[in-house]
């Protein structure tokens, strides 16, 4: 049985405590609005190089391979990881190390050192991680063009090379502050046990977030409907099509959340059954919904090979033309609710993303809690869905990524005729 409680620390920082009796781990997680979202073409990676950095030293353990020693001798595990819009860290340990974890874990979050050897050392990481980030590519260019929203979350190589030791710190003031920050402990421990040990180990934080994110809702797409990027050794093709949709309400998130799972998140959904299944036209196909601050996106995810590129992409457009054309049957929408309905029960199971849920709950306040999800989800309609369908997977603003092998004129041009003819509705 999960036992949730929320105090505030004397700097202001949120602190929820959620008490898990039959955990056999203590995870301690802390999360924050920072990411590429705040970034500007000069600073684009900063985010994410600053979450690397806090690995690196700190106040208590100045370097580090004394980090990583410092966990092993309780057992603990750390990691961090930036998005758009939230920068993460976790520590898991055994519950009988509480306090060395949250001394651990405070000074790691609270106090870095930002040490101008080890921020060169680190530089070499993040390049190699470039590397593989820019020859991915992203549909977020297309529907997000020259916006924070299209950006890496790496940065770019040039922007890394030259950050500065004053840059960072500068960042980190900005955003590592009480009031754009939640820390939560999760596993067999109380509310009463924690408090006195995360005043103590988080107290060093200060400040007042004030850093402003540049709007994306008037933000225009790419003219052309599909871009292609060649990556000679890959030995399939893989299309990123993309749906823009601003922020949605309570209820509408759980519309869309059904959608795409009645499109192609679960594995009954239309597109695993339909088109990989049945017609084996696809290596793998999946869809994700995204919601950012003011806006989002619905993306189809797929892998063919040259032979079936063509026909893949027109039964994914058939699939989702059908959606709007007609009301999903009461079997299959039953079907994906329980589906749906199971995943966010699943969260209790899942130390590590029922955190990141609550603190997604604190940061941006548009989120329903986990019991009103369930609820709002229960009682979706089909008429609901299709009406959805038809706002969100509109035929002419779909916006298609495709890499993989070089493709000749004449290929591309078929391709670009596929969504031609579905923006038509033909």
């Amino acid at each position: 049985m999960l036992q949730t409680e929320r105090f505030t620390l004397s700097s202001g920082l949120p602190v929820y405590v959620l008490t898990q009796p039959h955990l056999h781990a203590l995870r301690l997680d802390f999360f924050l609005r920072d990411g590429s979202r705040w970034e500007s073409p000069s600073t684009s990676g900063l985010a994410h190089f600053a979450e690397h950095l806090l690995f690196t030293g700190n106040a208590l353990i100045p370097s580090k391979r004394e980090i990583a020693l410092a966990l092993a001798d309780v057992g603990g595990a750390a990691n961090g990881e930036t998005s758009a819009e939230v920068t993460s860290y976790y520590l898991m340990t055994r519950p009988s190390h509480l306090a060395r974890a949250l001394e651990l874990f405070g000074a790691m979050v609270c106090r870095p050192r930002f040490d101008s050897v080890e921020l060169e050392a680190e530089k070499r990481i993040v390049l190699a991680e470039i590397g593989e980030e820019l020859r991915k590519g992203s549909v977020e260019e297309l529907l997000w063009p020259d916006h924070p929203l299209s950006y890496y979350v790496s940065g770019r190589p040039d922007n890394v090379r030259h950050f500065t030791r004053d840059l960072v710190v500068d960042h980190y003031r900005s955003f590592y502050v009480p009031d754009n920050a939640v820390l939560t402990v999760t596993g067999p421990v109380f509310a009463g046990d924690v408090r006195p040990l995360v005043e103590s180990s988080f107290s060093a934080l200060g400040g007042t977030f004030t850093a402003q994110a540049l709007p994306a809702t008037d933000v225009s797409m790419a003219a052309q409907p599909a871009r292609f990027s060649t990556v000679a050794d890959m030995p399939s093709f893989s299309l990123s099509l993309g749906f823009r949709l601003n922020r949605p309400g309570l209820r509408q998130q759980a519309v869309l959340s059904l959608l795409n799972t009645i499109l192609g998140a679960s594995d009954t959904s239309r597109l695993f059954l339909g088109v990989r299944e049945e017609r084996g036209l696809v290596y793998t196909v999946d869809s994700m919904l995204t919601l950012w601050t003011d806006v989002g996106s619905l993306e189809v995810e797929l892998n063919a090979s040259r032979r079936r590129l063509r026909p893949a992409l027109t039964a994914v457009l058939q699939e989702i033309g059908r959606l709007i054309a007609e009301e999903v049957p009461a079997r299959e929408l039953a079907r994906a609710k329980e589906w749906q309905v199971a995943s966010l029960e699943g969260l209790l199971d899942e130390p590590g993303s029922l955190a990141r849920r609550i603190a997604l709950e604190e940061l941006f306040h548009d989120m329903p809690s986990l019991p009103e999800a369930i609820r709002l989800t229960e009682t979706v309609t089909a008429g609901e869905v299709r009406a959805a369908a038809e706002a969100v997977l509109r035929p002419d603003q779909g916006r298609l990524f495709v890499q993989g092998p070089a493709l000749d004129a004449g290929e591309r041009a078929d391709i670009r005729a596929i969504l031609r003819q579905y923006a038509r509705g033909t």
